[in-house]
C-alpha cells in the first residue's frame, strides 16, 4: 500500500515555545480524525531544543492536500502557528521500496 510522508521542521524562539506546543496539542486531536490520516506525531529535536519535528503519514497525498485546507489547518496553523515560529520547513515524498 502507498502512503505519502510529511516532516515539518519548525524553529521556535523560546518565548513561543509553550504556545506553539499548546496550539499543536490542538491540531494533532483534529487531524488524526481526518480521512487518510494515519499518523501526526511531535517530536523535539535532541540536537537543538529550539526545534521541534512533525511526522506525519496519509494514504494518499490528496489526504495531505486535504489537511491542508481543513478549518484547524488554516486557522491554527497559518494563522496562528507560524507567525510565532523563527523558520519552517516541510518536506513531502513517498516511499522508495
Amino acid at each position: 500500500m502507498t502512503t505519502f510522508s510529511v516532516t515539518a521542521r519548525y524553529e521556535v524562539a523560546p518565548e513561543n515555545f509553550p504556545k506553539v506546543v499548546e496550539l499543536l496539542e490542538s491540531v494533532r486531536s483534529r487531524s488524526l480524525q481526518e480521512p487518510g490520516c494515519r499518523m501526526y506525531e511531535f517530536h523535539l529535536s535532541a540536537d537543538d531544543p529550539s526545534v521541534i519535528f512533525i511526522l506525519e503519514q496519509y494514504e494518499a497525498a490528496e489526504d495531505f492536500d486535504r489537511h491542508c485546507s481543513t478549518p484547524h489547518f488554516i486557522e491554527i496553523v497559518k494563522a496562528q502557528i507560524v507567525p510565532l515560529l523563527r523558520s519552517r520547513t516541510v518536506t513531502k515524498g513517498s516511499p522508495l521500496f
